[in-house]
């Protein structure tokens, strides 16, 4: 996988395009992530698929997991 800029990758849009795909709403990502150990609040989630907030690799490992996706699918562009 070949990554040109961190700007033009945008993980939040792709998560957000993943749950959406999959019917889920956000309140099942964070609920998802809880029953993992996860400490998130549904604004926490929300702000991550705006790219408002940062987002741990541990966190994005349990979210390819959840949504059934592979890190190279999360940095792809789209």
């Amino acid at each position: 996988m070949k990554i040109r800029s961190d700007s033009n990758i945008c993980i939040g849009g792709n998560l957000k395009r993943f749950r959406e795909e999959r019917g889920l709403l956000q309140k099942d990502i964070v609920c998802e992530l809880q029953l993992r150990g996860f400490q998130i609040q549904k604004q926490n989630y929300s702000r991550i698929e705006k790219e408002q907030e940062h987002i741990s690799a541990s966190v994005l490992l349990a979210l390819c997991e959840i949504l059934g996706v592979t890190l190279e699918d999360i940095f792809s562009f789209h």
